[in-house]
This record gives structure tokens, sequence and C-alpha cells, in this order.
């Protein structure tokens, strides 16, 4: 199964689909949308080019950062006011990787000590075993 893509400035692409083995007849491909607009797609399958099946995409080119527009700093302050953090402007950038490197080690979170590789368990242990042994043979039970 062939893929024929049109962008919207006219230039074209082909993309080979592949079979998708998780169900019965589903092909999978990816294409990068560069360009904002109407794309127009004919998908072409093996053994039946002369049906092709032709659809259109309209994609949105709404950038998520514009350029040139300053950030909200009001909610920026906030954020940091919440968070415990605090602002800094971008000519402080180099004292900021100054104080991160002078920050001290942290100490560790928790400490383990593993149980069953210490002396004083396995002596416990043949204690209240022991202590149990002789309770049951002074009870009398086998």
């Amino acid at each position: 199964m062939t893929v024929d893509l049109t962008a919207p400035d006219g230039r074209t692409q082909r993309i080979d689909l592949q079979k998708n083995e998780s169900a019965w007849g589903a092909y999978s491909g990816r294409f990068k949308v560069d360009l904002p607009g109407t794309w127009k797609l004919r998908a072409i399958a093996a053994g039946a080019e002369d049906k092709p099946l032709e659809t259109s995409i309209i994609a949105q080119g709404a950038e998520l950062e514009k350029i040139g527009q300053p950030a909200r700093p009001e909610v920026l302050e906030e954020m940091a006011k919440v968070s415990r953090g605090r602002i800094i402007q971008p000519a402080q950038l180099a004292d900021l990787v100054k104080e991160i490197t002078a920050l001290p080690e942290p100490s560790p979170l928790e400490t383990r000590l593993p149980l069953w590789s210490h002396w004083a368990t396995i002596t416990a242990l043949i204690i209240l075993l022991g202590i149990f042994w002789a309770g049951r043979k002074f009870n009398g039970a086998f």
C-alpha cells in the first residue's frame, strides 16, 4: 500500500505503508507536516491501482511560542512563589550555574542495613527457635 502526499505548495511525496500485524487490514506510516494548509492524500492498494482513495487533511500553522511576544511575568512570578523558587533574568544564568555547582552533595534519604547478612539476625532466630522448642518440651507437646 502506498500513499501519495501533495503539500500545500505542490510538492509531492510517496510513502510506502507497512502492514500492521495488530489488526486485519491495518497499515501504518509516518510523515512530517512541515507546512500549514490543505494536504491531499491519495492511497493506492496493490492490485487496485484504478480505485485510489483520496482525502485531504487540514494542518494549522499556529506557532506554540510566538516570536517577539513577551512571556507573562506575573504568571511566572506566581509559579516561582508557589514552588518556592525564584525568577532570574537571562544575564544571571552564569551566576545560577555557579550557585548550583557550589551546592553540597545531598545526604542520602535512607540508609539500608541488610538484615539477612548480619550476624545478629541468625543469632536472634536461633535463640527464638530454641526458646520455642524448649517451651514445647516443658509443656509436654512433641
